[in-house]
């Protein structure tokens, strides 16, 4: 599950989030994997907590 809280780097996320975004897609995943580190698993976590 990719969490965008976590420590930001010197330009207040501008590189980390960018960066962590481009290795995510490097693993090849299947998109219905890539949808579940992106939100699919917090959506079935949090439910009902997240906005639409």
């Amino acid at each position: 599950m990719f969490g965008s809280d976590t420590p930001m780097d010197d330009g207040a996320g501008e590189r980390f989030i960018p960066n962590t975004l481009a290795s995510i897609d490097e693993l090849g995943l299947a998109d219905e994997q890539r949808q579940a580190v992106l939100s699919g698993t917090a959506q079935r976590l949090f439910g009902a907590w997240l906005p639409a």
